[in-house]
């Protein structure tokens, strides 16, 4: 069957309500078929948010290197990323960027041996990791949307499970998975495979996506009635039911 790895302790450091949803969307993956691995370690996990930063950080420099060097088009960007972009210019040195490189090194070595099974003491490969989409509640913001404040707080939290995943290239979606009962805002299971594993990523997702059908059915009213003024302009899914695709899949 497929084996899904969950980091119990780094799962821990999410929210309240973000914890309660993801265990709900465990809870589907495992009556579905899945074997849930609790306490898979991910190693260095300070040390992969830092080097995210430093690789992802001139990386995005470099690709707006032609507006930023343009005063006209500089001003069009949003303040929170003309700040990104001064701290990455400012902030960064060329061995901060080659320490990160070393970290990715490391991490993609260390994920290898949790997809393929570490030889050394028997253990299984995992077929994917399991963590939340985001660590926190989507925030909700004091300002106009037009202010662009850079929420530094904010944007960690939001990037708090998806940064070591994104530094190493592996692929990942993100599945819904319950709602805050208080807010109605909704909250998202993350599933992580090994590189070039995007197939059995989305077969997997689509087996929680039909066990979590009933659940988010009924979220979705409360929802709704949180959010009056929300209406979606397209929902992919329903056109492909209506379409005839997008049978169901099993483990």
């Amino acid at each position: 069957g497929v084996r899904v790895g969950v980091p119990t302790a780094w799962v821990a450091s999410a929210s309240p309500p973000v914890t309660a949803a993801f265990e709900t969307g465990l809870a589907a993956l495992a009556a579905a078929g899945a074997t849930l691995v609790r306490g898979v370690p991910i190693r260095e996990l300070a040390l992969l948010r830092a080097a995210h930063v430093a690789t992802m950080g001139p990386e995005g420099l470099a690709g707006l290197g032609p507006e930023l060097r343009d005063p006209t088009a500089r001003a069009r960007l949003n303040a929170d990323t003309r700040v990104a972009a001064a701290l990455c210019a400012g902030g960064l040195r060329a061995d901060d960027f080659v320490c990160a490189a070393k970290a990715r090194a490391r991490a993609l070595v260390h994920f290898g041996r949790l997809f393929e099974g570490n030889g050394r003491d028997g253990t299984p490969p995992l077929h994917a990791l399991a963590t939340p989409t985001t660590a926190t509640l989507a925030p909700r913001s004091a300002v106009p949307p037009n202010a662009h404040v850079f929420d530094r707080a904010a944007l960690f939290g939001l990037i708090h499970f998806t940064s070591p995943f994104n530094l190493a290239g592996l692929p990942a979606l993100s599945v819904p998975v319950g709602f805050d009962p208080a807010s109605g805002l909704p909250v998202g299971l993350q599933l992580v495979g090994p590189a070039w594993g995007e197939a059995g990523l989305l077969r997997l997702g689509a087996v929680l996506e039909d066990g979590m059908a009933a659940t988010l059915a009924g979220g979705a009213d409360a929802a709704a009635a949180a959010f009056p003024g929300r209406r979606v302009l397209f929902d992919p899914l329903a056109a492909a039911t209506a379409a005839g695709v997008g049978d169901s899949v099993t483990l």
